[in-house]
């Protein structure tokens, strides 16, 4: 037996919590950041990233899927020219102005996809997968390397080539494990649709 309750997720009483009120009607990607204060969101046709110490709240590029990196000094968001979108790198360090390719780009790669989640690879340093849903390619990953000079930061896409998983499900609403190792998703291959984990082989 299953009953609903209006107050079903309400926050118990004594929790601790904080409210900040967003001035946007928030569509797509609410992603808090790990270690700061800091969420990225997509609002109506543009991304956002708002600083909830000091409510500041500057744009980002593109207008859907804005998504950090672990050490978040970066933020990926899929760019669409021709009718192909490809996910391209930005520096988020200065957040003292709005985030654009003039200021702040730092790599626009050739990987295809949107709907990206991000792991860091616990056998190789400063490393980073990035999972992508390609649409008709399907379920596929890049791995990049995070090179630091100085105050400068660099993005070396290491494979130049997607890996391609699952080639024979439909898996929609893939997602990364933070190791980069594993991805969860519902695969539409079976009927009834389920949720499956995948553990990747990197041979």
């Amino acid at each position: 037996m299953f009953c609903f309750s209006t107050d079903f997720c309400q926050l118990e009483p004594k929790s601790l919590s904080q409210d900040w009120e967003i001035p946007d009607d928030i569509s797509f990607f609410f992603k808090p950041f790990s270690n700061s204060k800091k969420v990225s969101f997509a609002a109506g046709e543009q991304n956002y990233l708002l600083d909830l110490d000091s409510n500041k709240r500057i744009k980002l590029p593109g207008r859907i899927d804005p998504v950090p990196v672990p050490s978040e000094d970066l933020i990926t968001v899929p760019i669409t020219r021709g009718g192909v979108s490809k996910i391209t790198f930005f520096d988020i360090r200065d957040t003292s102005q709005d985030i654009n390719f003039e200021n702040s780009v730092v790599l626009e790669s050739e990987q295809e996809g949107v709907y990206q989640s991000i792991g860091s690879l616990k056998d190789q340093a400063n490393t980073i997968r990035v999972l992508t849903d390609s649409g008709d390619t399907g379920v596929s990953y890049r791995d990049y390397k995070l090179e630091y000079s100085g105050s400068e930061i660099k993005v070396n896409d290491k494979s130049k080539k997607d890996v391609v998983l699952c080639k024979n499900r439909e898996i929609k609403l893939p997602m990364l494990s933070k190791d980069g190792s594993m991805i969860s998703g519902r695969d539409m291959s079976q009927n009834p649709a389920t949720t499956k984990v995948f553990k990747i082989k990197n041979d």
